[in-house]
């Protein structure tokens, strides 16, 4: 491959767009430019061999806002997840799969891109992150048909409204009072897109796929509090997560301990 011409067309489209990360990734790629331009002449001196490189056919897929990226060896049939953010020498892996070619074709239209406001993103970013998610999926628990319907659900401007539809008045109140104290994590981006998988939006991506009432925190107190103990319980374990994540769930605990201070 000509190293060059590559990073000269990357170059080319990163400096389109208004993003800082973007715009600090074209940078960076103008000093490729010049390092390569630095040793061009040495290069050319050298004599370099013709023999074709055996190297292992694999796919990447990156995600800036989860700092995470997903590796598939199209040889061995190995899916890994790579915390971005570890600092750490070489590939930190959260977690690794065993899929057939047919089992990874069959994850394409989880990558679905759609243009943002300045520039193309992964709808589908907030749910890979997950490994329960991709098991789910996997399993076939749930058709890509059945994910689009219960993501529609989760960014649905009426979710909060449904979702104390049937339940004491003390339950939202108690809510709203956590929202205020800690901060939500259950909002969607300016295009519309989840941006954290939240306990919350799992357990009603779960009743929605299954087809029952998507009302989570139930029609008592009593069952509001179960479900928010069953929650701060699930979110416990930083197994299979890297930072960024992890401090979302972190959040997010800290919002359903004040919710129950709240309601008890």
């Amino acid at each position: 491959m000509d190293w060059v011409e590559q990073t000269e067309m990357v170059c080319n489209i990163l400096k389109e767009c208004a993003d800082a990360k973007a715009l600090d990734l074209f940078s960076k790629g103008k000093k490729l430019l010049t390092m390569y331009e630095r040793y061009s002449d040495t290069a050319a001196q050298t004599e370099i061999s013709s023999q074709y490189l055996n190297v292992t056919e694999c796919s990447v897929c990156s995600f800036p806002d989860s700092g995470i990226s997903f590796y598939y060896n199209h040889s061995t049939g190995v899916l890994e997840c790579v915390d971005d953010t570890n600092n750490q020498p070489g590939r930190q892996i959260l977690w690794s799969k065993q899929l057939s070619e047919e089992a990874y074709d069959s994850c394409e239209p989880l990558f679905e891109r759609q243009k943002g406001e300045r520039n193309w993103i992964y709808k589908y970013e907030a749910y890979l992150a997950h490994e329960d998610f991709w098991d789910m999926y996997l399993n076939h628990e749930f058709d890509i048909e059945a994910f689009r319907n219960a993501d529609m659900l989760l960014t649905d401007n009426s979710l909060f409204d449904q979702l104390f539809e049937n339940s004491p008045k003390s339950v939202r109140t108690a809510w709203e009072n956590a929202l205020m104290t800690v901060g939500s994590v259950f909002s969607k981006n300016t295009d519309g897109n989840v941006t954290y998988f939240s306990e919350l939006y799992k357990q009603i991506f779960l009743n929605t796929i299954a087809g029952k009432d998507f009302a989570v925190l139930g029609t008592t107190v009593e069952s509001a509090v179960e479900y928010a103990q069953k929650a701060i319980e699930n979110l416990s374990s930083p197994m299979g997560h890297n930072n960024a994540v992890n401090r979302m769930r972190d959040k997010e605990r800290q919002f359903y301990n004040e919710f129950l201070n709240n309601l008890l």
